[in-house]
C-alpha cells in the first residue's frame, strides 16, 4: 500500500474510528436502545439566539409522546486545553453536570408537516425574557434529548451540543471576523501505474485498494474538496479499457468544487530526491503538474499534502514552484522554542500545532500546518445519522476555536483545521459538515490562512522534524543514463517519437517510494533493450574493399532503414590516407528502405588503407555498427605527380648532359687520331 493511503488509513482506519464513535453512539445497556434520527443541528448559536435541533419521527411512536432537552453546564478546559476535555466528551469519557432543569415539549408541538420535528431552544446570556434559557458563559454545553411514551418509557436518545459564541464578536489582528479556516482532503494513489508497453499495470490489490478511494472522490466531486491525485495513476486511468475509470476522469475534467492539490509525478521521497542534486524533485513536479493540468479541470492551485518526506530543502523546492503551503502528519512539526526535555512546553505545543497556520523556518514565504487526526476520526461513526456525526465534528473545531480566542486577535487569521476524509466517511456527512459551516460564524470551508501570529506580531514559526531520507543518488545516475539514451533515440527521429515518449513515462516512474532495486533495474534494462532493438533495425553493409583509380572519388555506403520513419545520423569518417573534402562529420537523413550514401573523398597517398565511418545518433549518445571499408588506390596525389614529373626531368637533365658529355669526348678522341695519320 502507497505512503498517501497508509496515512489516511491509519488515521481513519475503522478500528480507531470505532473506539470513539462505538462510544458516541451510547451503545450503553442503561441507555435508549434507540438512536434519535437526527436530520440537523445549529453548528453555533449567538448570545441571544436560537438553538435549533431537526430529526424524523418514527411511524410507530404513540401520540403522546413527551420530548425533553437537558442543558448541561459548558464544558471546561481543566489542566489541559478546552479541545482535549472535547474530545473526552466526545468520547464519553467526561461529562457535566445539568446547567438547569429539563425542558419540555408536546412532539405535536415540534412536527413541521413534512415527518419531522423542529425542536428550538431559544436563549440569552443575562437577564432578560424568560421566554429564553439562560445561558450566561459561552462555550460548548451538552444537551441531552430523550424521547419519552406516557408511561415514562424511554424510546430514543440523543447528545448534541449548545456550542454559545461569546457575546461581543471576535475579530482579528486585521479587523475582520475571527475564523477557523476548514480543508477537507482526500487524495487518490497506488504504485508506479504504467507496464513496459505504455498500458496500466496495477495489481488487483492496488485496484481494490484505490476503488473506494475513487469512489470518494467522484461521489464528492460537488463538494469543496482538496484532493491530492497521483498523476501516474491518473495516466494509467487514462489508458485503462474501463468505462468507469474514463467516467471517473470526465468526472475530474468537469465543472467540480473540487480543488486539486500539487503532485509530484510518482510518490517519491521529495528530501532524498532533492539531496540528489539533480534537479530531479522539480523535474517530477513539472511532469506531475503538466499532467494534471491535463487530466483535470486546470493546474493544481491547492496545498502540498499527504505527504511526510518533504525538508527544508525540498520544501524551498516546492516554493520555487509556486506551492505556498504543506500540510502534514503533526509529528512532522516541531514548534521553533520548543524544549525538548519540557513536558509542559511539548504538551503545549501540541495542543497548538494541531490547529495553527505556521510559517516554515528556512523557506520565505511558506507556510504549513497538520492534519486534526482526532476530528478527522470523528468523520465516521457507523449507525449514527449524518447531521449528528457532522455535528461532534463541529463541536471538536469550535472548541479549538475557543482556544484559539484565548490568545488574541494575533491568533486571526492563523487558525486551520485539516481533515482526512476517507472512504468509510460517508457523502452526506460531508455534505452535512460543508452546509453547516456556511452559514456566518466561526468556521469556513477555506484555505489555509497567513500564519498566526505572536504578541509581538511576528508570524510563528515551526520547523520540519529530522528524518533520514531515502538515499536515491544511484537510482537519479542511472536514470539520468537511461534518459540520455531516450533523448539519443528521440535525436534520430523526432521530437514527437511516441516510443521515445513512452519510454520516458516509464523511466520517470522509477524513483517511486514502492519500486525496489528488482522493479528498477527490471524497467531501465526493458528500456534499453527496447531501444537496442530498434537501433538493431537500421543495417550497416558489411566490411569491404573498394579501389580508387582517381586522385578524388567517392565512396558509396548502403544503409537500410528499417524502422517506421526517417532517421537522422551523424557520419564520423577516419583515414590516414584519405582526406574528406566535405569535413570527417556529416549528418545524413536515412528514409525508410535502402539508402545509398557517397562519401566524397581525396587520395592522399596511394596503396590499401582502412577507411572507419561511425555512425551515432545526432547527439552522439547512441552508436551504431561502426562500417569498415578497405581503400586501395592506384593513383597518386597532386604532390605525389608532381615530385615524380620533377623526377623524370631531372633524370632527362641529366641524360642529355651525359649524353652530350660523351658525344664530346668521343668527337676530341676522333680528332686527336686524324692528325697523327697525316704526319
Amino acid at each position: 500500500m502507497t505512503a498517501l493511503l497508509a496515512i489516511a488509513f491509519v488515521l481513519m482506519s475503522p478500528g480507531l474510528a470505532g473506539s470513539a464513535s462505538a462510544a458516541a453512539v451510547g451503545d450503553a445497556p442503561e441507555r435508549a436502545t434507540e438512536e434519535l434520527e437526527i436530520t440537523a443541528v445549529s453548528p453555533w448559536v449567538e448570545a441571544e439566539g436560537t438553538f435549533e435541533v431537526s430529526f424524523s419521527i418514527p411511524r410507530d411512536w404513540p401520540l403522546d409522546v413527551l420530548v425533553t432537552a437537558t442543558i448541561q453546564q459548558r464544558l471546561r478546559p481543566g489542566s489541559g486545553d478546552l479541545r482535549s476535555s472535547t474530545d473526552r466528551l466526545l468520547a464519553e469519557e467526561e461529562s457535566t453536570r445539568n446547567l438547569q432543569a429539563p425542558i419540555a415539549f408536546d412532539l405535536a408541538s415540534l412536527v413541521d408537516g413534512s415527518g419531522s420535528a423542529l425542536l428550538q431552544i431559544p436563549i440569552r446570556s443575562s437577564s432578560g425574557d424568560n421566554a429564553r434559557q439562560l445561558i450566561p458563559n459561552a462555550g460548548i454545553h451538552p444537551v441531552e434529548l430523550e424521547v419519552t411514551d406516557s408511561g415514562g418509557q424511554l424510546l430514543a436518545s440523543s447528545t448534541v451540543y449548545l456550542n454559545r459564541l461569546p457575546v461581543l464578536p471576535r475579530t482579528g489582528r486585521d479587523d475582520q471576523p475571527a475564523r477557523t479556516s476548514l480543508q477537507l482532503l482526500a487524495g487518490l494513489d497506488s504504485g508506479p501505474a504504467l507496464g513496459p508497453d505504455g498500458e496500466p499495470s496495477l495489481s488487483t490489490e492496488e485496484r481494490l485498494a484505490m476503488a473506494p478511494w475513487q469512489e470518494l472522490i467522484q461521489t464528492n466531486v460537488d463538494l469543496p474538496l482538496t484532493v491530492a491525485l497521483r498523476p501516474n495513476t491518473l495516466l494509467a486511468l487514462q489508458r485503462s479499457p474501463e468505462s468507469s475509470d474514463r467516467a471517473f476522469l470526465t468526472e475530474l475534467s468537469g465543472d467540480t468544487a473540487l480543488t486539486i492539490s500539487p503532485q509530484s509525478y510518482v510518490r517519491v521521497d521529495a528530501a532524498g530526491l532533492e539531496r540528489t542534486g539533480s534537479g530531479e524533485l522539480a523535474r517530477q513536479v513539472r511532469l506531475g503538474t503538466s499532467t494534471l493540468g491535463d487530466l483535470t479541470s486546470g493546474p493544481p492551485n491547492g496545498p502540498w499534502i499527504l505527504d511526510d518526506t518533504v525538508d527544508v530543502d525540498s520544501a524551498q523546492v516546492l516554493a520555487g514552484m509556486g506551492v505556498s503551503h504543506l500540510v502534514v502528519s503533526e509529528d512532522r512539526l516541531e514548534l521553533d522554542g520548543q524544549g525538548e526535555d519540557d513536558d509542559e512546553s511539548t504538551a503545549a505545543s501540541g495542543d497548538l500545532l494541531r490547529h495553527r497556520t505556521f510559517a516554515l523556518s528556512g523557506v520565505p514565504g511558506m507556510s504549513v500546518s497538520t492534519y486534526d487526526a482526532a476530528a478527522s476520526r470523528l468523520l465516521v461513526s457507523p449507525g449514527t445519522p449524518a447531521a449528528l456525526t457532522a455535528h461532534r465534528v463541529t463541536t471538536a473545531l469550535i472548541a479549538s476555536w475557543f482556544d484559539a480566542i484565548e490568545d488574541g486577535p494575533e491568533a486571526f487569521p492563523g487558525v486551520s483545521a485539516a481533515l482526512l476524509v476517507s472512504p468509510d466517511v460517508d457523502h452526506a456527512v460531508l455534505q452535512s459538515l460543508v452546509t453547516s459551516v456556511t452559514a456566518e460564524g466561526p468556521l469556513e470551508v477555506a484555505e489555509p490562512p497567513e500564519p498566526s501570529h505572536d504578541g509581538d506580531g511576528s508570524p510563528i514559526t515551526a520547523g520540519l522534524a529530522e528524518r533520514e531520507p531515502e538515499n536515491l543518488d544511484n537510482v537519479v545516475s542511472r536514470m539520468r543514463g537511461v534518459s540520455e539514451d531516450i533523448d539519443g533515440f528521440r535525436s534520430m527521429t523526432g521530437p514527437d517519437n511516441p516510443l521515445a515518449a513512452q519510454w520516458d513515462l516509464l523511466n520517470d516512474q522509477t524513483p517511486a517510494s514502492s519500486a525496489g532495486p528488482t522493479s528498477r533495474s527490471a524497467t531501465w534494462n526493458g528500456i534499453e533493450g527496447s531501444i537496442d532493438q530498434q537501433l538493431a533495425r537500421i543495417e550497416t553493409p558489411p566490411r569491404r574493399t573498394v579501389v580508387l583509380t582517381a586522385r578524388t572519388g567517392s565512396i558509396p555506403v548502403r544503409i537500410r532503414n528499417d524502422l517506421d520513419g526517417d532517421v537522422r545520423l551523424r557520419m564520423t569518417a577516419r583515414s590516414p590516407r584519405l582526406d574528406f573534402p566535405d569535413g570527417p562529420t556529416t549528418e545524413v537523413l536515412l528514409t525508410p528502405g535502402l539508402n545509398r550514401i557517397d562519401l566524397p573523398v581525396e587520395v592522399q597517398a596511394p596503396g590499401s588503407s582502412l577507411l572507419r565511418i561511425e555512425l551515432t545518433s545526432p547527439d552522439s549518445s547512441l552508436a551504431l555498427r561502426e562500417v569498415t571499408v578497405t581503400v586501395r588506390s592506384s593513383s597518386i596525389s597532386g604532390v605525389g605527380a608532381a615530385l615524380s614529373v620533377l623526377s623524370v626531368l631531372v633524370l632527362a637533365l641529366w641524360w642529355t648532359r651525359t649524353f652530350r658529355a660523351r658525344r664530346s669526348t668521343v668527337a676530341a678522341q676522333g680528332s686527336t687520331g686524324s692528325g697523327d695519320g697525316e704526319q
